[in-house]
Order: structure tokens, then sequence, then C-alpha cells
């Protein structure tokens, strides 16, 4: 399988990890400005129902 495909695929099972975690939590209802991989990343917690907010930067 495509690299980049398989990378994608495990954003959401990482950011499960990340919120599991006893790290600082991520700053809520904020926007996160990113394009490509950065702005994926915090769009998988929008949709696991995190509170953020991706924009797309530009």
């Amino acid at each position: 399988m495509n690299p980049i495909l398989n990378e994608i695929l495990e954003i959401p099972e990482r950011a499960g990890e990340v919120l599991a975690s006893t790290i600082d939590p991520l700053p809520l209802h904020v926007p996160y400005l990113g394009m490509g991989s950065s702005y994926f990343a915090p769009l998988a917690f929008k949709y696991m129902g995190v509170p953020i907010y991706p924009e797309l930067a530009s």
C-alpha cells in the first residue's frame, strides 16, 4: 500500500493514543491552521468529537 496513505490511515489511532496519554491535552476551542498533513491531523480529532477547529492555511 502507498506509504502516504498508510500514514493518513493511522491518524485516528494515533490521535486516540494521544488523547488517552497523560501528557497535557490539546488546547480546545481554538483554530488549528495547517496545510497537508498538518491540516489532516487536527481534522481527525474534529471527526472524533474533540472541540477543535481545523482551518486550511493559505
